[in-house]
């Protein structure tokens, strides 16, 4: 619906919205955005271009528990990449969840990246890396232990080192 230039017109619109009235805009939007009645090109805009640029961290529960419930991974995948842009510790534990329960390998991927985006931003990366690397020894599937694994390798310090090292040594994963 419409054109290219009517959709940019309308993203930009929507970026630089603000409340009259003390409505959150941000909540408005991803309350539309996470219709199913909404075309899924637009939906994957908004939701990755719109939402992630206006930086309010208040929507990130209802983006990551969109992720989890729609059955469109694209659709899921700009959620979670709004999430990395605006995710913080709190979500780290949200989003590894999801890494481990997910049955859609895009899903995996992309709250793989947004815990990545988390990690880089946090001072908790010591604290992280004891719940991956929990979370990894207590895993048995193997595209959940690479992201897993992956994820240690971005916090640093001695445990992601050790098992890092193990994992290459012994061929394991």
């Amino acid at each position: 619906p419409g054109s290219n230039t009517e959709r940019e017109t309308v993203y930009k619109a929507l970026y630089l919205s603000k409340s009259t009235d003390g409505t959150d805009v941000d909540q408005v939007i991803v309350d539309a955005a996470t219709r199913p009645e909404m075309n899924a090109s637009i939906r994957q805009a908004i939701l990755a271009r719109v939402i992630g640029s206006r930086k309010n961290p208040v929507v990130v529960p209802k983006l990551i528990e969109f992720s989890r419930k729609t059955s469109d991974a694209q659709v899921a995948k700009s959620a979670l990449e709004a999430v990395g842009s605006l995710g913080s510790d709190e979500h780290f534990a949200d989003l590894l969840d999801l890494i481990q329960f997910t049955s859609t390998s895009a899903v995996r991927q992309a709250a793989e990246a947004a815990a990545s985006a988390v990690i880089q931003k946090s001072s908790k990366r010591e604290e992280f890396a004891g719940v991956l690397a929990a979370a990894y020894e207590s895993s048995n599937n193997d595209d959940v232990r690479h992201a897993l694994m992956r994820l240690l390798a971005r916090t640093g310090g001695d445990k992601a080192e050790e098992i890092v090292k193990k994992a290459l040594t012994d061929g394991s994963d």
